[in-house]
């Protein structure tokens, strides 16, 4: 769902759906300011070989 559709006046939508939508909005917001975290797993095998290999941005 997008503001667009609320500001019309055409929906449906209680208070209580309105006050979620702005905390989501507000919460991706908020993730999206964070700085990026580099995170980086290596798991090796039983004879040594990279068994596993995960890289998350």
């Amino acid at each position: 769902m997008r503001l667009v559709d609320v500001r019309e006046g055409r929906s449906r939508l209680k208070a209580k759906d309105l006050v979620g939508l702005l905390l989501s909005h507000g919460a991706r917001a908020w993730r999206a300011s964070q700085p990026i975290c580099y995170s980086r797993i290596k798991a090796a095998g039983p004879c040594g070989a990279p068994a596993v290999r995960l890289r998350f941005r």
